[in-house]
């Protein structure tokens, strides 16, 4: 992931590449996690979640259509159980518990697994998907990477917690 980062940094830089988020110091979360899922899971990524989605099965080339504007980027090929990257952060966990309140209904032996940062935890959406889930006991995993720091805001003006587990 760190040669992903260095290589979609200096794409972005030069131009030929949109939107990157760095994901380096993420990574043993993000691809240990991924060492747990089948391919019959589903991920639902946020914007700093591209190595998950090119590890669970999206072509490389696919992976950097949708940061580059192309009209194919958020339709993965049949078979990649993932969503295109949601932008707007903590968006993914209402979705993550739709997912998988389906896998749940149709009997699917399968997971629904998402990622945010600690400023994603600050979100409606973050709360109302991990409520729903929980009521309805779907199968979805919340997993929050925590920088300590929510783009420019201090965890400590963000939540009154001291974990955010």
């Amino acid at each position: 992931t760190r040669i992903l980062d260095q290589r979609s940094i200096s794409l972005n830089r030069q131009g030929r590449l949109g939107f990157y988020a760095p994901t380096a110091g993420q990574e043993a979360s993000q691809l240990a996690s991924q060492y747990a899922l089948a391919s019959e899971d589903f991920i639902l990524p946020g914007y700093r979640d591209v190595p998950q989605i090119i590890w669970h099965g999206l072509p490389l080339t696919d992976a950097f259509l949708f940061s580059r504007g192309h009209f194919k980027g958020n339709q993965f090929p049949e078979g990649v159980n993932a969503l295109s990257p949601q932008i707007i952060i903590g968006a993914q966990y209402i979705q993550t518990a739709g997912v998988a309140f389906g896998l749940k209904k149709r009997g699917k032996n399968a997971v629904a697994i998402t990622y945010t940062g600690d400023g994603g935890s600050s979100q409606g959406d973050f709360y109302e998907g991990i409520n729903f889930a929980s009521a309805y006991k779907a199968p979805a995993i919340f997993l929050i990477q925590n920088n300590n720091y929510a783009i420019s805001t201090p965890r400590s003006k963000q939540t009154a917690a001291e974990t955010l587990a």
